[in-house]
């Protein structure tokens, strides 16, 4: 549902799931860092089409057509497939069906996977 937030929480969730699973965290890295990550750009992703405040982490151009909700899945599903390249399978269902398919946005995760 677009504007309600509800992806937010979805891709929470799979991020949680991710956390969760055996092997899947380095053991290195502190879960906060990814949950920072995907929050952080799902907010850029928004932002950066809606100009309503500043952004935190990225700067890019948007078309004036994007859809907030839709660059907010695309940014979540592109960091989490930077981070745990292993289990990007399971996350593809959180993106739209319009967006399913398509490759990551150019230069997505530069950021996630420094």
């Amino acid at each position: 549902m677009a504007g309600s937030g509800q992806s937010a929480v979805d891709w929470n969730r799979e991020l949680i799931t991710i956390v969760g699973t055996p092997g899947a965290q380095p053991a290195t890295v502190h879960p906060t860092r990814s949950f920072a990550l995907l929050q952080g750009a799902e907010y850029d992703a928004v932002i950066s089409i809606t100009h309503r405040a500043g952004r935190t982490c990225s700067r890019f151009g948007t078309p004036r057509s994007a859809r907030p909700d839709a660059a907010a899945d695309q940014a979540a599903h592109d960091v989490l497939t930077a981070l745990y390249p292993l289990q990007k399978g399971g996350w593809t269902s959180c993106l739209p069906p319009t967006a399913r398919g398509h490759p990551p946005t150019p230069g997505a995760g530069s950021r996630a996977s420094g």
